[in-house]
C-alpha cells in the first residue's frame, strides 16, 4: 500500500509511470478506479499493472481530463 504522496509517486516512477499531480478526491470511493480518456486504454492498463491490483476497475471517462489516465484510490487500498 502507498502511505504517502512521495512513496506513491516513487513507486509508480520506478515502474515507468509519470505522475503529473496528486490530490484528494472530492467524493469517497470504496474501491479504486482507473479512469482513462479515449485512445489511452494501454496507458490505463500500464497503471493497473503498476498498481499491482488486478481488481482495480478500468473505465473510459472524460473525468480523467486533462490527463490521459486518472487513478482514484479507494478505501480498498487502506490509504
Amino acid at each position: 500500500s502507498f502511505c504517502s504522496r512521495a512513496s506513491f509517486t516513487s513507486a509508480f516512477a520506478a515502474k515507468g509511470v509519470r505522475i503529473t499531480d496528486v490530490g484528494t478526491a472530492v467524493n469517497d470511493y470504496s474501491t479504486s478506479v482507473i479512469y482513462f480518456t479515449a485512445g489511452h486504454v494501454a496507458q490505463a492498463q500500464l497503471v493497473q499493472d503498476s498498481f499491482d491490483r488486478a481488481d482495480t476497475r478500468l473505465q473510459q471517462d472524460s473525468i480523467a481530463l486533462p490527463a490521459d489516465v486518472l487513478l482514484v484510490l479507494g478505501a480498498d487500498t487502506g490509504s
